[in-house]
């Protein structure tokens, strides 16, 4: 009856030792690279006129200099058309490119780089996934 106990005793510590040990072998969250730009998108700003949720679209493009060359590095700053203000940032690429993640609506933007003009663009309607190329002036 003894041995009985202690067999009882033991698988009962080995079960409990293995189930402490569990939360050891849990991952840390991934990091982001902050060489990627991100963003957030503001989810109390995600419905329509109705209550449901829009789902975002992808606003891209690629900056340019007058010579059709690519521009990377450049600053570009989304703004919301009807209120001016600012939505998010973001620098263009090794390509030149840049993307926003918004909902459908008016849109311009300021795009800025070393050595040439800065740019504000005329207000951009994007009721669908959209591309636009900014040319920056030297």
């Amino acid at each position: 009856m003894k041995n009985l106990t202690k067999i009882i005793a033991i698988a009962f510590l080995g079960i409990f030792t293995l189930t402490s040990c569990e939360d050891e072998n849990i991952q840390e969250p991934a990091k982001l690279n902050s060489n990627n730009p991100t963003k957030s998108i503001k989810l109390d700003n995600d419905k329509d006129c109705c209550g449901e949720e829009e789902d975002p679209i992808i606003i891209y493009g690629v900056i340019v200099n007058e010579e059709s060359s690519i521009i990377s590095g450049a600053e570009v700053i989304i703004y919301q058309a009807n209120s001016g203000t600012p939505i998010d940032t973001v620098n263009s690429s090794i390509n030149g490119a840049f993307q926003f993640e918004e909902l459908a609506d008016f849109y311009f933007f300021e795009v800025s780089a070393s050595g040439y003009q800065t740019l504000t663009s005329q207000n951009l309607e994007f009721p669908d996934e959209n591309g636009v190329n900014l040319e920056l002036a030297e």
